[in-house]
This record gives C-alpha cells, structure tokens and sequence, in this order.
C-alpha cells in the first residue's frame, strides 16, 4: 500500500512539474510573440520615419539649389538656369507628394504650408523671367530693376519659409521616432516584468 502511494505522489509530482513547464513554455512564447511584435511595429514605424527624412532632406537641397539658379539668373540671364530652375521644381513637386502619403496629421499643416510657399515661390520665379523677357530687346527702365529687386527679395523670403518649414517637419518626425521608441522599450519591459511575476506566481503554488 505504501508503495503504490509512494508511486501516485511521484505521479502526482510528475504532473505538477508537467503542467509547471507547459505553463512557463506557453507564457514564454506568448511573451516572445509580443516583443517580436512591438519590436516589428517600431522598427516599420522608424524606417518610415527615416524614409521621410531622406527625402526632407532632398527637398531642403533641391530648394537651395533653386535659389542658387535664381540668383545666377538674375546676374546673368542664361536660358540654361531658367531651365533647370524649371526642372528642380518639378521635383519639389514630386518631393512633396511622396512625403504626404507617409506624413503625420500634425506634418500634413507643415507640409501644405510648405506646399504653398513653393507655388508661390513658381509664381515669383516667373514673374521675373517674365520681366526680363519683356525688356530683352531694349533698355530695361529703373522701374523694370526694381521690380526685380522686389521680385528676387521675395523669391529669397519664400524660398527660406520653406526651408523653415521643412526643418519643423522634421523635428515633428524626430520627436515621434522618439516616443515610439520610448514607448517599445517600456512595452517591453512591462512584458518581461509580466513573465517573471507569472513564474513567480507558478514557483509559489507548485512548490
């Protein structure tokens, strides 16, 4: 008699340290499962982020160049600076666009402003080629310089608004990268600190 209770506590010890192990295997996977999955989500959510900011960047470079052409247009009135003037801001064009399919609510306000002060920028860029087109053949009058003057002045304040502008969308990038990953790496942790309080509480029952 003694033996068989023997054989069914050892049974029973047997189950227990069963069910212990299936249970920590359960936890842990699931517990896996999730991190991978915030650890997945945060690392689409940066190389978006990143994606956006490289073309941020292109943007602020095509802009800088645009206004390198309009001056060198301005001194010397070459049909090649208007072109590629021309050029640059169909790629701004495209620029923009590709950053709204990924951007933010609170970047899509920064993002129109930036849209207007660059067709502002086209009109402004226009009317001077058009002024010099006027004048080609004869004397421009001092009337026609300081339109100019006023025109290349304004060209130069839009050309930095949005410059501005798209050094504001990038801090609103930066600083949503940085609570995502604040976020992950306290999601993480609450998923670990949960583990370990389900063991413990599996340790204390089964002991």
């Amino acid at each position: 008699a003694e033996t068989h209770a023997a054989a069914r506590t050892s049974q029973g010890d047997n189950m227990k340290i069963k069910t212990v192990l299936i249970i920590i295997i359960v936890a842990s996977l699931g517990i896996t499962l999730l991190v991978g999955n915030v650890l997945f989500m945060s690392s689409r959510e940066a190389e978006r982020i990143l994606e956006e900011q490289n073309k941020i960047s292109q943007l602020v470079n095509v802009v800088n160049i645009r206004r390198n052409l309009a001056v060198e247009y301005l001194l010397y009135h070459e049909k090649r600076a208007r072109q590629q003037w021309d050029i640059l801001y169909n790629s701004s064009i495209l620029l923009i666009s590709t950053i709204e399919r990924s951007v933010t609510p609170d970047g899509k306000v920064v993002l129109e402003r930036i849209r207007q002060d660059n067709e502002s920028a086209k009109s402004i860029y226009s009317d001077i080629v058009k002024n010099y087109e006027a004048t080609i053949s004869g004397e421009r009058s001092a009337i026609d310089r300081e339109l100019e003057n006023r025109l290349a002045t304004q060209l130069l304040v839009e050309s930095q608004a949005i410059t501005s502008s798209a050094l504001q969308l990038s801090e609103i990038n930066q600083s949503i990268l940085t609570a995502s990953q604040q976020r992950s790496n306290q999601t993480i942790i609450i998923f670990i600190a949960v583990e370990f309080l389900i063991l413990t509480i599996i340790f204390f029952l089964f002991q």
